[in-house]
């Protein structure tokens, strides 16, 4: 998994955000510039990603789409940069009726012109079939941490059956 925000110890652009304000700086003062900044480290940690592989056409890179803010955030960033994918993938677990960001996905994909594949899954078939994956992989027992794995143990496995070699997901972005 390739994370939107890249590995502190490869970045070379630009500052971490923590270091973007200054100590005792007045609250909303500076506030367009970390903005400019936050979207500058955007851009720079997705090349980062591209760089390190894909395909330059991104033929063997996906995108999992949640329509969140996080992963939309990426979508644009991406555009901006240069940096195509194959296709979106998005997983609903549980009830699709109840998906309330399902609609977010399929515009953000459709916008970009991204293949989208929607994986519908039954809460109980995401636990049979990801959780005791995410159990031995990730080597825990904690319940919050296995949760929001398994729905990305789902996308991966769907990029994995399209012939997808990485993936950029905006989890944990927050």
């Amino acid at each position: 998994i390739e994370r939107g925000r890249g590995a502190e110890s490869e970045r070379t652009g630009p500052p971490s955000l923590s270091n973007t304000m200054q100590a005792g700086e007045p609250k909303g003062r500076g506030a367009a510039e970390l903005g400019s900044a936050c979207r500058s480290h955007l851009i720079h940690s997705l090349q980062d990603i591209a760089k390190r592989g894909g395909g330059a056409d991104g033929s063997t890179r996906a995108l999992i789409l949640s329509g969140g803010v996080d992963t939309c955030a990426i979508a644009e960033a991406a555009k901006e940069a240069g940096i195509p994918f194959k296709c979106a993938i998005t997983v609903l677990a549980g009830d699709p009726k109840e998906a309330t960001d399902r609609p977010y996905a399929s515009k953000i994909a459709e916008l970009h012109g991204l293949e989208h594949h929607v994986v519908e899954i039954t809460l109980d078939e995401l636990m049979d079939q990801h959780l005791p994956f995410c159990v031995k992989t990730l080597k825990t027992f904690d319940g919050m941490q296995l949760r929001n794995s398994m729905v990305v143990s789902a996308a991966l496995h769907k990029a994995k059956s399209l012939g997808i070699e990485r993936v950029v997901t905006g989890d944990a972005a927050d």
